[in-house]
């Protein structure tokens, strides 16, 4: 409605002119002069008028500057100078014309009892009288003097009926009735002006109007006419479509209908003047990011960061550019938009706000390391309690996420320091015990949890710190007590979630303990007392890994399947799955455990047991002796888990695989590429044992590869760090390498080098060991038979009969059969 009034003040100004044009034109040897000072009044080009005016005024004689000083007057009040005003007519009599202007200004000024004092002054002299009364009802209606303003434009009208000020006189009784919530007969008289000629007193009207007519129905068509009608009208003024278009848009949101508003907004923007227009693009971005059309706010800003008025109003749109960032989830675009504001912004709010906004970036890019810098940064800043709050929270939280647990405590201590008594204090004390755990002061960290239990006991983290104290319980096995502080959460937790969460895991421990009995027993309460709940589901499948260790393995396996086939979509389904292919594998039916594990890896590839699965059913292929389909499941997992940590024993199951087929090249090439890819890895040296079986085999069509392969199991033996078991499987095959080559000595001390190993070292006798032992020493005796040196291998088999050992008995045989042929052989030569 100010606008209104403004409007309404500049057309009053007009009339004023044309009044005093007259009044000197008649007798003013200078009409020329006048004629341009009032064309530029007319044109409200109020500072060339003024100009214009001091010319003649300053150089004229005293005679003339009355005329120009009237002139001067007017130019100073359309430029809202009222204090120049009053200055200029201070000494000037009070005539109408003077009484006029001082109350115009003073007006102005809001000194509303100055101007209504001043316009009592000689209310019969003519000058002018009339438009002092419709001033005086003007000034007693900004005064909230409603009836007295009535009183003074109905007389005014009953004095001067067929004064030109007439309708402008009915309009303002509109507004007055307007606020005397005499509704009707406001409509009335509105309703005879919106039919007048007089475009600019018609426009506003209809504006006057179209806002009674959404009082009375908020969605009224009348009025979105007359407010249309205004807007595409391009005769009526900017001000008065300025106004239509925020009263029709004002209707549009309260109603929601924001499509619509923004429909007018941008039709408004291509008409309006370069200030009006400025404001509509920024109430345009505010409505289309409320109605989350984001990408199209975005265009708008960018087009009048161009045209910001200054370098706050700039910095501003920024901000709402970071903020749409960070809801469209381009937390990379978020971190650059806010990254330009800390580089132009000069305002310590706007820098802390800016520092913490690059902050949430950061976070969200899971670049929390920086985030917790750049929240530190913003609460340096000290600008106020509220962002001081949030950033150092968010700067603890950030630095527990980074595992910098110490400075978390650090962050979470000075929030505890000086904000005591804020509402997320309960919060800051639940997250300082998790990094003190962290750190592993468990004692301090009971500390923190046990006082937010005490001063908290009402509050979501009070539940969540009896928790954390049964986890840190369970961490140092005080069993019992754990499961006393489960127990006394599911007895006063208000959280019927809360209640069931701390159920499943008194039932978990239980399991992990061996109480199968009583765990069974919980996820049974759990199912029927929490149906609807995910702890439920977990429940379920868990009733059967308990009868599963109650040796009710059917029972057990029963349940498993029904959970997968019922819940496919379970998170929990999966690991269930994973159970299953495990007990069938252990169970040594491959057939099924290779089903099930390729079930996991086809229909949740992104779950942790996916990689896993397909591994292992590369293994039941193997298991199975489906060879080829088991290197097509360990090459798939290569190329679908590049990352895994797995390959390395993908690929050597893999050249295994090769191996039992017979393509020992192509074995050796899995194996090879452990070695290059993951040299540190345990299994690389075995992986370089296997190169060497590979070479030894192929040396049957190429006697060089028996060189190759006995330079990878000395290249084993010279590291010093192989386990007993593998030593002696090096020791054996590089003396099968010599002897292939035919260096029988070199073969004879390897083989020796494995008995001797085995009996001085007082080798555990697994049957690896016993493997290699045995093959070492009956080769090695073996071999002192082909060169008759039945003696030395009678003494090979001793060792191994004294070893007391399964093949004992075998050596025992061959002993005695050696010594058959050597008496008979000594026979023999006696009687010769």
């Amino acid at each position: 409605m100010n606008l209104l009034n403004m409007n309404y003040q500049n057309f009053k100004l007009y009339i004023v002119v044309v009044l005093i044009f007259f009044t000197f034109f008649s007798y003013s040897e200078r009409s020329n002069e006048f004629s341009k000072i009032i064309n530029a009044l007319n044109n409200e080009s109020f500072s060339l008028a003024e100009k214009e005016c001091l010319k003649f005024f300053n150089a004229d004689e005293e005679d003339n500057k009355d005329q120009y000083r009237y002139f001067l007057a007017h130019s100073y009040c359309g430029q809202k100078k009222y204090q120049e005003v009053l200055n200029l007519l201070s000494e000037v009599e009070q005539i109408g014309k003077s009484i006029y202007w001082k109350s115009y200004a003073l007006m102005g000024l809001k000194d509303y009892d100055a101007a209504k004092k001043l316009l009592d002054i000689n209310l019969l002299d003519d000058d002018l009288l009339p438009e002092r009364i419709y001033l005086k009802g003007l000034i007693l209606f900004e005064s909230g003097e409603l009836n007295k303003a009535e009183e003074t434009l109905l007389s005014f009208l009953k004095n001067f009926p067929n004064h030109f000020y007439v309708d402008e006189v009915n309009f303002q009784l509109a507004r007055i009735y307007k606020n005397q919530n005499r509704v009707k007969l406001a409509k009335d008289v509105l309703s005879n002006l919106v039919a007048l000629d007089n475009l600019d007193l018609k426009d506003r009207s209809k504006l006057l109007l179209s806002n009674l007519l959404f009082e009375e129905n908020n969605d009224s068509s009348q009025a979105k006419l007359f407010l249309t009608d205004i807007i595409n009208n391009n005769n009526s003024t900017l001000d008065n479509r300025m106004i239509a278009v925020d009263i029709i848009s004002t209707n549009y949101i309260k109603n929601n209908q924001l499509l619509s508003a923004i429909k007018v907004y941008e039709n408004a923007i291509g008409w309006a003047n370069d200030t009006d227009g400025y404001n509509l693009k920024n109430k345009l971005v505010n409505l289309l990011i409320n109605e989350s059309l984001f990408n199209d706010a975005l265009r708008w800003i960018d087009i009048i960061q161009a045209e910001a008025l200054s370098k706050e109003e700039a910095i501003d749109l920024q901000f709402k550019k970071a903020k749409i960032f960070l809801f469209l989830e381009r937390s990379n675009d978020a971190e650059f938009a806010y990254q330009v504001i800390l580089d132009a912004a000069e305002n310590n709010l706007s820098i802390a706000k800016a520092y913490y906004g690059r902050g949430i970036s950061l976070w969200n890019l899971g670049r929390s390391e920086e985030a917790a810098y750049m929240f530190n940064n913003a609460y340096k800043i000290k600008v106020n309690d509220t962002i001081n709050i949030q950033s150092i929270l968010k700067a603890g939280d950030a630095y527990y996420k980074s595992s910098m647990y110490d400075e978390a405590e650090l962050c979470y201590l000075k929030f505890i320091d000086e904000y005591p008594n804020d509402l997320n204090y309960p919060q800051v004390l639940y997250q300082l015990g998790l990094s003190i755990a962290r750190i592993g002061r468990r004692s301090d960290a009971l500390n923190c949890f046990k006082e937010v239990c005490d001063q908290f006991p009402d509050n979501t983290y009070s539940i969540q710190s009896r928790l954390r104290i049964a986890d840190i319980l369970i961490a140092e096995k005080k069993w019992e007590d754990a499961i006393k502080t489960y127990i006394l959460i599911e007895k006063y937790s208000k959280d019927k979630n809360i209640r069931a969460y701390s159920k499943m895991q008194h039932g978990l421990l239980l399991y992990q303990l061996g109480f199968y009995n009583e765990a069974y027993d919980i996820f049974v309460f759990i199912i029927k007392n929490n149906p609807a709940s995910e702890h439920a589901l977990q429940a379920q499948y868990l009733t059967g890994f308990c009868l599963y260790m109650m040796d009710k393995v059917e029972e057990a396996l029963d349940i498993c399947r029904t959970f997968t086939s019922k819940y496919p979509d379970s998170k929990w389904t999966p690991d269930v799955l994973f159970w299953l292919a495990q007990q069938a594998y252990n169970s040594k039916n491959f057939s099924e455990a290779e089903i099930l594990f390729l079930n996991i890896f086809d229909n949740y590839f992104t779950h942790r047991l996916a990689e896993q699965s397909l591994f292992r059913a590369g293994k039941s292929s193997m298991k199975q002796a489906f060879y080829n389909k088991a290197v097509e499941r360990f090459n798939l997992l290569v190329r679908s888990f590049p990352n895994s940590k797995i390959i390395p024993e993908a690929r050597f199951h893999q050249g295994d695989a090769l191996t039992e087929l017979g393509e020992y090249a192509r074995a050796i090439l899995a194996y090879e590429e452990i070695l290059k890819k993951f040299p540190q890895d345990e299994i690389a040296d075995i992986a370089l044992g296997r190169i060497g079986d590979c070479q030894f085999s192929l040396a049957s069509n190429q006697v060089s590869r028996y060189k190759e392969a006995l330079a990878k199991y000395q290249t084993l033996l010279e590291r010093g760090n192989l386990s007993i078991e593998f030593k002696m499987q090096c020791l054996y095959k590089a003396g099968r390498c010599e002897m292939k080559l035919g260096n029988i000595e070199q073969g004879f001390d390897y083989y020796m080098s494995v008995v001797y190993y085995f009996i001085n070292e007082d080798i555990e006798k697994s049957l690896s060991n016993l493997t290699w032992f045995t093959r070492s020493a009956f080769a090695a005796a073996e071999l002192q038979v082909k060169i008759n040196n039945f003696k030395g291998a009678c003494a090979i088999y001793e060792r191994v009969m004294n070893a007391n050992i399964p093949s004992s008995i075998e050596a025992k045989r061959r002993y005695n059969i050696l010594l058959s042929k050597n008496n008979e052989s000594n026979s023999k030569l006696g009687k010769q």
